[in-house]
């Protein structure tokens, strides 16, 4: 795998600015932890069946 070169690293920081700004609650680490969690379980009764 090649190395990423300055100008993929500032595409890639630039997109993620842009979600960030979409999605502000997301910054918020609680809430972040809290879908985690509902994920982790989500998959859990899945695979419980």
């Amino acid at each position: 795998m090649k190395e990423p070169n300055d100008k993929e690293i500032k595409e890639a920081q630039g997109e993620y600015k842009k979600v960030g700004k979409l999605r502000p609650k997301f910054e918020d680490l609680g809430a972040r932890t809290l879908l985690i969690v509902l994920l982790i379980l989500l998959i859990a009764f899945l695979v419980d069946g």
